[in-house]
């Protein structure tokens, strides 16, 4: 039987094939140290990934952990621990990443090929981990161009797991974005730079809020926060939005808008950016968000229900195990869990899923305990991200 160290070094070393070296640090912890070598080599590693892409095309839609894991069941629980103070990670990469960059602006770009969206709106220069590993796993598993957009100008390359994530740069885009001049002759021109969102509390939010539905309503592709694992290829996906809370089977059209993928110009999403505009209301934290996409969904499709949408509409929602295996007031609990739990239990609860959503407002504070007993990031990420996974220590 296969030791959980050792298969953790030998998924470690097959997903990156020559592009790192490993030292294995007792208790069961990986740290990289030397990668300059290997970065040499991203070309290799490229080309396999784009041919990965290709074969994914071609098939049919897949769902689930791709892996099989064997560990002996610990007897022990773990306590739920909250982060302390967590200090950026030395930089392991050498001179070629003592240096801050300047990002291109996504609004000064004509077109792009539809993809994958992320966006990272906080204004800071860095990745912190579980964001990286968000978008790793999906230049790595969702057969799409993948494209980053920082509300930063610049990228902060002296923060390891940054640094790490930009080495991709082939198959991950960076962008930055200048809101208002990126809705000019949208729907949304001049909602940026507006008073009204100045002064709402939740500022932050509604920018993000709104950025995703002009991003996709430009370029059309995917849009997916930055607390999810991409396990699966998610090219079979339509114009679709995703249900949040719903009875298993189908229930009530009640959506999130944590992620969605509609064609560019889709009459839904020019349909959601003028209702927002029309009822925008600075105090309600979630108003331009899940709770404005399922309105929009409900009136569009003249229904409340997810099986009576009509063909016409254009328009599905994907039922919530396939991208949300866990409701999300169940995440700390079940993805961080205080009891061990076998792979064949993690192998039942993602099985019918493309991704896993980790409600970063709920868990973005505990501890990842480097064992996959005790957390889904453990199992997840020396699989799916382990560029990010990798790159630090309190991950």
């Amino acid at each position: 039987m296969m030791s959980l160290s050792t298969w953790k070094l030998l998924m470690f070393v097959g997903c990156l094939i020559f592009y790192m070296e490993v030292v294995v640090k007792e208790p069961q912890l990986v740290i990289m140290h030397k990668f300059e070598r290997q970065l040499l080599e991203l070309g290799d590693l490229d080309t396999e990934e784009e041919e990965t892409r290709n074969s994914r095309i071609h098939a049919g839609p897949e769902y689930g952990l791709d892996f099989v894991l064997e560990y002996n069941l610990a007897q022990d629980n773990k306590e739920r621990l909250e982060k302390g103070e967590i200090l950026p990670p030395n930089q392991t990469l050498g001179q070629g990443c003592d240096r801050t960059i300047t990002l291109d602006r996504i609004d000064r770009s004509t077109s792009l090929p539809s993809g994958l969206f992320l966006v990272e709106s906080s204004g800071r220069s860095i990745l912190n981990a579980r964001q990286a590993c968000a978008v790793e796993s999906a230049a790595l598993q969702s057969g799409m161009e993948v494209i980053l957009i920082m509300t930063a100008t610049q990228l902060d390359l002296r923060d390891n797991t940054t640094c790490y994530l930009y080495m991709k740069r082939d198959t991950v885009k960076f962008y930055s974005m200048d809101a208002d001049a990126f809705a000019v002759n949208s729907p949304l021109e001049n909602f940026f730079n507006s008073s009204i969102l100045a002064q709402s509390y939740h500022r932050a939010v509604h920018t993000a809020d709104a950025i995703r539905l002009l991003l996709i309503y430009k370029f059309g592709g995917f849009y997916l926060d930055l607390d999810y694992v991409v396990l699966r290829d998610l090219t079979h996906y339509s114009n679709m939005l995703l249900e949040e809370g719903g009875a298993p089977g189908g229930g009530t059209i009640d959506v999130t808008n944590s992620a969605f993928m509609f064609t560019a110009h889709h009459p839904f999403i020019l349909t959601a950016m003028l209702d927002l505009l029309k009822g925008y209301n600075p105090a309600c934290w979630a108003c331009i968000g899940p709770s404005l996409l399922t309105g929009v969904a409900r009136k569009i499709t003249n229904a409340s229900m997810i099986q009576d949408i009509p063909a016409s509409a254009d328009l599905t929602v994907t039922l919530m195990q396939r991208m949300m295996p866990v409701y999300w007031s169940a995440a700390p609990e079940l993805l961080f869990p205080e009891e061990p739990v076998s792979f064949n239990r993690w192998k039942t609860m993602f099985e019918n899923s493309s991704t896993v959503h980790f409600f970063g407002k709920m868990t973005a504070h505990l501890v990842v305990h480097d064992d996959p007993q005790y957390s889904a990031y453990a199992l997840l990420g020396p699989r799916y991200c382990p560029l990010a996974y990798y790159s630090t220590e309190q991950f």
